[in-house]
């Protein structure tokens, strides 16, 4: 649960951290039953992958051009910060749904709220009731979040890139909860806070920086591929369990190595404000049946049911992330104020650069 920024290797992926098992949240299934379906693993919208990473892979290859700039991670984290800053109020609206769903919504997501110095807006208003909206027209942003129900699974784009015309353009959703205006999911709520933790910047548990999952990366030996009636890859007769690769791979996913890797390969730290222990509990991670850690059920990174709630360590964490301490929230600012004045002559040769800078420098004041 946390902010985090990929090295080149990672920058080069195709698909944005967003990936998530949609219905996998649910928690627990008896893998490789006779009915068992895999839940489908959704990631962003491919157009929104290819904008994110090209912009990454730019920002990183324009610092490393820099002959003064030995590394350019540190840098990068200036750069691409997806916090939104101390105390803001961040603006959401809806396009579809009934304001019944959107009271629900908005409830579930202010939660956050409850430990961090940072407030949502959902426009409601007094006399009717009804919540701000947005149509999907215009030039200008009608919400930092826009919310939609018409697209495929449940994503949000990572902070403040919501909010970035070179990724997402005013028309867009932000954020998408596929189904949720024709039927709440049991996990409803769970849901709603793990995107709007998005939202707020924070990535995946799962690729926690500082601690590796045992993830089942190659099949067991003499594994003999088998395939069940959906066409699934399945664990053969001898008892043998196939690769993540090779189970991603297959329907329904079809997912490339490299889609795989994104998805669930530990993140790089490179962040400015620390990331905490691995939490397994965290609202941040979802469920993944035993069989994909190499020890099972024994794992350290296997929870025993999808992560609904705030665990402790998050509302630790999102309190560290945006202090309600007026004193440590000052610190953090004046931290990136810092790092932006002392980059800035480094890249007046990169108008592109330059222009990232100044646009950072404005968000702060």
């Amino acid at each position: 649960m946390r902010r985090q920024f990929r090295e080149q290797a990672n920058l080069k992926k195709l698909a944005l951290g967003a990936g998530l098992f949609a219905a996998a949240a649910l928690g627990p299934s008896s893998a490789w039953s006779e009915d068992f379906r895999y839940p489908v693993m959704e990631s962003l919208p491919p157009k929104i992958e290819a904008k994110v990473a090209k912009k990454h892979i730019e920002t990183l290859s324009a610092l490393k051009a820099i002959p003064q700039i030995s590394d350019a991670n540190p840098y990068l984290v200036v750069l691409e910060s997806k916090k939104w800053n101390d105390g803001q109020t961040v603006t959401v609206a809806f396009k579809g749904g009934t304001k019944e769903l959107h009271e629900k919504i908005a409830n579930a997501a202010a939660q956050w709220s409850n430990y961090a110095n940072i407030r949502f807006d959902f426009g409601r208003d007094p006399a009717t009731g009804e919540f701000r909206k947005w149509s999907g027209e215009g030039s200008d942003y009608p919400a930092d979040i826009r919310i939609g129900f018409d697209q495929q699974g449940y994503w949000s784009i990572v902070g403040t890139e919501s909010v970035d015309p070179d990724i997402l353009p005013a028309t867009d959703a932000s954020m998408n909860f596929e189904g949720f205006d024709k039927e709440l999911p049991k996990n409803w709520e769970g849901v709603v806070k793990h995107e709007f933790g998005h939202a707020l910047g924070l990535e995946h548990e799962h690729q926690h920086p500082a601690h590796p999952c045992d993830w089942r990366w190659t099949d067991d030996e003499g594994y003999e591929v088998s395939k069940d009636k959906y066409g699934q890859i399945q664990m053969d007769k001898n008892g043998k369990h196939p690769s993540i690769y090779r189970v991603l791979g297959g329907p329904p996913n079809n997912w490339p190595p490299e889609q795989v890797d994104f998805n669930l390969r530990q993140l790089t730290d490179s962040s400015a404000y620390g990331f905490g222990t691995f939490d397994k509990f965290s609202i941040m991670k979802y469920y993944f049946p035993g069989w994909m850690f190499m020890q099972g059920e024994q794992s350290d990174c296997y929870s025993p049911g999808g992560n609904n709630d705030f665990s402790d360590e998050d509302k630790a964490r999102i309190a560290a992330f945006y202090p309600k301490d007026p004193d440590a929230a000052k610190k953090q600012k004046d931290e990136q104020v810092s790092q932006i004045t002392r980059l800035a002559p480094q890249v007046d040769s990169s108008p592109a650069l330059s222009s990232r800078l100044r646009s950072k420098l404005k968000q702060l004041q």
